[in-house]
């Protein structure tokens, strides 16, 4: 391609970017982030923060966002879009310098843009959703990994799973890598993040969340489109919802033995590596019971582990996984406003249009970690 074109491609992508994020500033209310808030101000005033209908993240979460708590909502609603925006670019930078690329203009300004193009990261920041901060960690938690800094590599990762309980999938990595020591600093960290949680919110809150909201999360809004976990496939295609969690767990533990079996233990090149916590970040989203579009921002590591692998695959496999790339970024980052019209079986199966999408990341990322010369090594 013309280098002038490439680079113009690039202008419109930010440009497009650049304007989702003032029409959200100026025109949106974030409905996620209010339900942080006035948790984080229900903390604060020593009340219940899970009175407040909505609220299902950890006590420590609420804690941390206090001082957001205390600005006006609509200033603090501000400062949380900037402050997602910049862990994008952060993130995206991590990424990089992770797999020992140049951290060029150019190619921080097309992933931002082609992401900000998607629905996942319009939704995740239009409903001030905490994915990118979590995200942000995650990456930081790889950056470190490969930087063979294991102890902070295990604190960023239990301060994410602080944050948001699913990252604690992460620690698989570091299992299997036989990484003992980010391993304990995880765990150390966990337990002390918790700790804090109970000490400044006090033992009711912190036992309510565990065994009340906690358990409750999986079988949320099983039906609902936006929810493109397994669980809401199995709600549109008939499956009663006590059957559905029982299928629910049994494809969580295939995911889980079947990462495992992939992920090679010890050291090895950097692109292979991000493709194995690429592929952890997919039992996420594939294993876990409520997975909404906002939280396909964490198919933003598959998605580059597999185009920095490209370079090390057979000219015609290229092609193909090339194509099934695009594939996969339509069925990711596509939208149906009208979804009503596929309120009947089997239309209504193309809803789960992100979650295909999600399976075909991953079978990408295994054809590519699969021990073959004319694939990665």
């Amino acid at each position: 391609m013309n280098e002038w074109l490439r680079r113009i491609i690039v202008l419109i992508l930010v440009g497009f970017g650049i304007f989702t994020i003032a029409r959200i500033i100026f025109s949106f209310q974030l409905f996620d982030f209010r339900l942080y808030y006035e948790g984080a101000r229900a903390a604060i005033l020593s009340n219940d923060p899970y009175s407040v209908q909505g609220v299902i993240y950890p006590p420590l979460t609420l804690v941390l966002l206090s001082p957001l708590a205390a600005l006006p909502v609509g200033l603090a609603e501000d400062f949380w879009t900037l402050g997602s925006v910049f862990a994008l670019i952060g993130l995206i930078v991590l990424i990089l310098k992770s797999v020992d690329m140049d951290v060029g203009w150019e190619k921080v300004a097309t992933i931002f843009g082609l992401a900000l193009f998607s629905f996942p990261f319009k939704f995740t920041l239009g409903m001030g959703q905490i994915n990118l901060c979590v995200l942000f960690l995650s990456c930081l938690t790889f950056f470190w990994y490969r930087k063979e800094k294991p102890w902070s590599a295990g604190f960023v990762l239990a301060l994410a799973a602080t944050l948001k309980v699913t990252p604690v999938l992460f620690l698989l990595f570091f299992l299997r890598k036989k990484q003992w020591a980010a391993s304990a600093s995880f765990l150390l960290s966990f337990l002390s993040f918790q700790l804090a949680g109970l000490l400044l919110l006090g033992f009711s809150v912190t036992k309510e969340y565990w065994l009340k909201i906690f358990p409750a999360i999986p079988t949320v809004g099983n039906g609902i489109y936006y929810n493109q976990a397994v669980t809401g496939w199995l709600a549109r295609s008939g499956v009663d919802g006590s059957i559905s969690k029982v299928l629910l767990y049994g494809l969580l533990a295939v995911l889980i033995f079947g990462t495992w079996r992939m992920i090679k233990p010890g050291r090895h090149a950097a692109t292979r590596e991000l493709l194995e916590f690429g592929l952890v970040s997919l039992v996420i989203l594939l294993g876990t019971g409520l997975v909404w579009q906002h939280h396909y921002v964490l198919s933003l590591i598959p998605f580059l582990g597999i185009i920095f692998s490209l370079p090390d695959t057979s000219q015609n496999l290229r092609r193909w996984i090339q194509l099934g790339l695009v594939a996969c970024y339509i069925l990711i980052a596509w939208n149906i406003k009208l979804s009503a019209a596929f309120s009947s079986w089997p239309l209504n199966l193309f809803l789960s249009h992100v979650l295909y999408g999600g399976v075909v990341l991953g079978s990408l990322s295994i054809l590519l970690l699969r021990p073959k010369k004319t694939l990665i090594e």
